[in-house]
């Protein structure tokens, strides 16, 4: 839908004319004759004219403009991003295991895709899967089997807690295996995995030991914990050896202590039994926000995202100068490169120690034949001097990603600066954007340098077909014949060979392309009352809600109440009850997710307003009714109903009369329990009703007070006809 501009000024020629002819009698009161004959007219309706068309011009606001002016605002439209699966392999019958290393590329369903961690499949499968819990072994094998829900933790498990994984696998010494887990968390998108991160560098920062006057190095607390706000379990990971004792392991862990999708990646050793692998992961003390429940496990599998690297081969022209010593295929090089107008090179010197690294894929040294080197770089265009040159970065439909950019100017490389405009870009200020359209564009000399005539604009990136790039779930895939492929795997056809039947094993992120301007319009002006700041209740609650890798279910603010003055009335205070998302009847928050809230409205409050972050206080409410059942209906059913009935009315997190869990402080009416009752399907009336309030009997309504909820007790439900 496009959004409408303010129109600076709607007035048009006639408005203008007739403006201007009743201002006459004002500056000229001679001037009698105002009709269409007269010269006077004439040259006011010429100026109309000119007028009306100056107008016409203020209201054209260039979209460079708008950009800016959406950019002062602290918006920009959505960048362009690719798809992203989970890429399973097989091995084929009786092949030794195949090394994939990070950015190999394949085929999803003719949809080019790339690795995003390198893997070895070594034909692994899942032949166990044990829960230990508080004492209790539990066998997920067949609900991993029947495709059901994994409870691996509880939110609090117990010491001792593990999740037993067997698996039978192809792997040797030294083979990195990996097992994808997919979890029922809503925190597992790629902007939440970048807040979850940045949110623990800058905690990191924060708690950081003071630097040491007499400039000894500070030492960080031992065991990866850098805070006692940061409480969540860690996770040990042992491999049975063939001795039968448990031994610890390094491992890689993508899914960040089990919060997020991601592959959990170990090498395999010589102490564990051949052909099968027993892995034991055991959480050790804290707390988690949620409990961690697996969707699926996949073995053999990692992320792959919907793009593909660009590259060049590059002719060396005859007669050109050709120093240092050639690289293996794929080793990267800081070489020194000339080209000449036609693109071939003219100078290749693979020791020169360039500012870039430079992946060579390929070289065949000049000879009889021509030489050529294909480079994981490609060559834009070269400058002619002129302003606002602009270069398509990579042929449509695609789009590209993370491009940097160099041009090869006297000798050397020069790099420049992406930036989203040039508004502050002074002459000398190497800059360069990206239009919408996909270009890259160069500066005008005021705005911006201009890109030097004769100078080779380059450029490393990749190539996504975002929003038009859907990779279907069960897609075939394989690898593909590119020269990225044969540095890194050598003779791809005989890898391939190798493989088994492989495929897409779930799709995690659509695509999607770049967001058009009038949409981010659309996008800013619908969250115009938006802010970043902690000011409103809703504004409290929504960065509450909003805490980076934190599963926060409600957050409930109550403004000039005290936790521990509850009758009493405190100016300027705000208190925000927490809850997390866990299932029970007491959904607690742990001291790391307060902590995590509390920081978050911290920094965004207002400098005179007093802030506590708690969890809720819980008053236990059990009803005993007794119930006159219609003469259809079997007794011993119909207590069942009406005791869940009343437990989801009165559940925490999903209860209420809206389902989005029991108001914070509202008290439990008789009448509306009565009503929920007599709503059950077999029941004909309510005969009594009393309600129990933490085990004490009440007649009446239960109170609970104002920053506490509703805990379900053992409700007693007594049927007659």
């Amino acid at each position: 839908m496009p959004n409408a501009l303010p129109n600076l000024d709607d007035r048009r020629w006639d408005d203008l004319v007739q403006d201007a002819v009743a201002l006459v009698p004002v500056h000229a009161p001679d001037w009698t004759d105002h009709n269409a004959h007269d010269p006077g007219v004439t040259l006011i309706e010429l100026f109309a004219f000119v007028t009306e068309r100056q107008i016409y011009r203020v209201n054209r606001v260039p979209e460079a403009r708008k950009r800016r002016m959406l950019g002062l605002a602290g918006l920009a439209p959505l960048p362009p991003r690719s798809a992203r699966v989970v890429a399973a392999f097989s091995l084929a019958e009786g092949a030794d295991p195949v090394a994939l290393p990070p950015t190999t590329e394949g085929s999803a369903g003719g949809v080019p895709v790339r690795l995003m961690q390198g893997l070895t499949v070594a034909g692994t499968r899942i032949v166990s899967l044990r829960r230990s819990a508080g004492g209790i072994l539990t066998d997920l094998a067949g609900a991993l089997g029947r495709g059901e829900r994994l409870p691996l933790f509880e939110a609090v498990p117990a010491a001792g807690d593990a999740v037993t994984i067997a698996l039978e696998s192809r792997a040797r010494p030294g083979d990195r295996i990996a097992l994808y887990l997919r979890l029922l968390s809503r925190k597992s998108s790629r902007d939440e995995r970048r807040r979850a991160i940045e949110d623990r560098l800058r905690r990191r920062a924060a708690c950081a030991p003071p630097p040491d006057p007499c400039g000894a190095r500070p030492r960080r607390p031992r065991g990866g914990r850098v805070c006692g706000c940061d409480d969540a379990p860690s996770l040990r990971c042992e491999a049975l050896g063939k001795d039968g004792d448990w031994r610890m392991v390094d491992i890689v862990d993508g899914t960040r202590g089990l919060s997020q999708d991601g592959a959990i990646l170990l090498r395999a050793t010589g102490e564990t039994d051949s052909g099968r692998i027993t892995l034991r992961i055991t959480a050790t003390g804290g707390e988690w926000d949620s409990p961690r429940m697996a969707i699926a496990l996949v073995p053999d599998a990692v992320e792959a995202e919907q793009s593909r690297s660009i590259w060049h081969t590059f002719r060396i022209a005859p007669g050109a100068e050709v120093a240092g010593v050639p690289p293996a295929s794929g080793e990267r090089r800081r070489l020194a490169l000339a080209l000449d107008p036609s693109g071939a090179i003219a100078r290749l010197d693979f020791d020169a120690e360039g500012p870039i690294a430079i992946a060579v894929l390929e070289y065949v040294a000049p000879g009889r034949e021509p030489g050529r080197v294909t480079l994981d770089i490609a060559p834009l265009r070269m400058g002619d001097g002129a302003p606002w040159q602009e270069f398509r970065l990579v042929p449509d439909p695609a789009v590209a990603l993370g491009a940097s950019v160099w041009s090869l100017e006297d000798g050397g490389w020069r790099s420049w600066r992406p930036r989203p405009d040039f508004f502050g870009s002074g002459p000398g200020d190497a800059d360069w954007t990206q239009d919408p359209d996909g270009r890259a564009r160069f500066g005008d000399g005021a705005e911006g340098r201009v890109l030097p005539d004769g100078a080779w604009a380059l450029a490393r990136l990749r190539a996504t077909l975002a929003g038009g790039g859907a990779i279907a779930e069960g897609a075939a895939l394989s690898l593909a014949a590119t020269p990225r492929n044969a540095a890194l795997l050598g003779d791809v056809a005989a890898v391939a060979a190798r493989l088994g039947p492989s495929a897409v094993a779930a799709t995690l992120e659509a695509g999607r392309d770049r967001e058009p301007l009038a949409d981010a319009i659309l996008r800013e002006a619908s969250g115009r009352e938006t802010t970043g700041r902690a000011i409103t209740a809703p504004d409290f609650a929504r960065l509450a809600l909003d805490a980076p890798g934190r599963d926060v279910a409600r957050a409930i603010p109550r403004a000039d109440l005290h936790p521990s003055l509850v009758s009493a009335k405190a100016p300027g205070l705000v208190t925000v009850v927490v809850v997390p998302n866990r299932p029970g009847p007491r959904p607690r928050p742990s001291a790391g997710l307060l902590s995590a809230v509390r920081r978050r409205l911290d920094e965004r409050r207002l400098l005179g307003t007093g802030l506590r972050v708690v969890g809720p206080d819980y008053r236990e409410v059990a009803c005993r009714a007794r119930l006159r059942a219609r003469p259809q209906a079997a007794i011993e059913p119909l207590r069942a109903r009406a005791a869940a009935a009343l437990d989801r009315f009165l559940d925490p997190l999903t209860g209420g009369a809206d389902g989005g869990g029991w108001p914070l402080g509202r008290d439990v009416y008789r009448a509306e329990i009565m009503a929920l009752l007599d709503a059950i399907d077999g029941v004909d009336h309510v005969l009594a009703l009393e309600l129990d309030i933490d085990g004490t009997p009440s007649c009446g309504d239960a109170c609970i007070g104002p920053l506490a909820l509703i805990a379900p007790g053992a409700h007693r439900i007594e049927a007659v006809r």
